[in-house]
């Protein structure tokens, strides 16, 4: 994922993989959330837009953050504080 630095897979299930990450334009520590399937099924790619949309909604300080959401050739992406 351009911008990103992967470090490590911290979760990994039948639909969603969930990496450690580091963001290259000012070093911080991410979360990066994503589809398992080479070829997801919309309703997966759905879910994950629809996740994105709710949390970066959501403005609180204990509540993590929703930075991003990404389409990528390797699929859809959402960075999360």
């Amino acid at each position: 994922l351009l911008g990103y630095n992967i470090v490590q897979l911290v979760h990994e299930n039948n639909t969603t993989r969930v990496y450690r990450a580091i963001r290259l334009t000012d070093n911080k520590p991410v979360i990066i959330k994503t589809h398992a399937q080479k070829m997801a099924t919309d309703k997966i790619k759905n879910k994950l837009h629809h996740e994105y949309e709710a949390g970066k909604k959501i403005n609180n300080e204990f509540v993590i953050k929703y930075l991003d959401f990404t389409q990528a050739t390797s699929g859809e992406w959402v960075v999360i504080e």
